[in-house]
């Protein structure tokens, strides 16, 4: 049977690795709350939406879920929303979605890199969550344009990670020459 041997700070990449996850999922928080004000009471009792609904009921028996689900913002009620509501939605839908689209492979380059540099993995993965952040604020208040600066602080993360990954692995495959501890 093989072991790893775990670096003394690797408990740090853990704690990262908790710590941007954690932060995905509050990303989707923001996807919640722009549901329940764009899809809340309101726009379900609307006349708009009242032939839809009858609609839904005589095809499924039921009322129209509450907040419009299972519409993810290119649905049939999305396209009974305001231009700018219906942007808006979509701006806090692809925050969170986004973010889920490359957190598998940044959390590989964490914990993969992080067995060979464990403080460093744990800086480029906390650049990595601070831009997500900023890209996620700029990105849900100010719409598409502005989500650049966050974006590129994150992508500096994921860079990093990368790079400290594809270094573990070399320097775990004995390429002394490319990597020098």
């Amino acid at each position: 049977m093989t072991t790893i041997q775990l670096p003394k700070d690797y408990g740090y990449v853990v704690l990262t690795a908790g710590a941007m996850s954690f932060h995905a999922i509050f990303q989707g928080f923001f996807v919640g709350m722009a549901r329940n004000k764009y899809f809340g009471p309101e726009f379900l009792k609307s006349a708009k939406v009242k032939a839809l609904s009858d609609e839904h009921k005589k095809e499924f028996g039921s009322e129209v879920n509450k907040n419009a689900y299972p519409d993810m913002g290119c649905g049939r009620y999305a396209d009974l929303l305001s231009y700018g509501d219906w942007v808006r939605f979509n701006n806090a839908q692809r925050v969170h979605l986004n973010y889920l689209e490359h957190l598998t492979p940044v959390l590989a380059f964490l914990l993969l890199g992080g067995l060979q540099y464990p403080r460093f993995a744990t800086g480029a993965g906390c650049v990595y969550i601070l831009g997500r952040e900023i890209y996620g604020r700029s990105y849900r208040k100010y719409g598409a344009d502005k989500r650049f600066t966050g974006a590129i602080i994150f992508d500096l993360g994921l860079l990093a990670l990368f790079g400290a990954c594809m270094c573990a692995g070399a320097a775990m495959t004995g390429c002394k020459w490319l990597i020098k501890k």
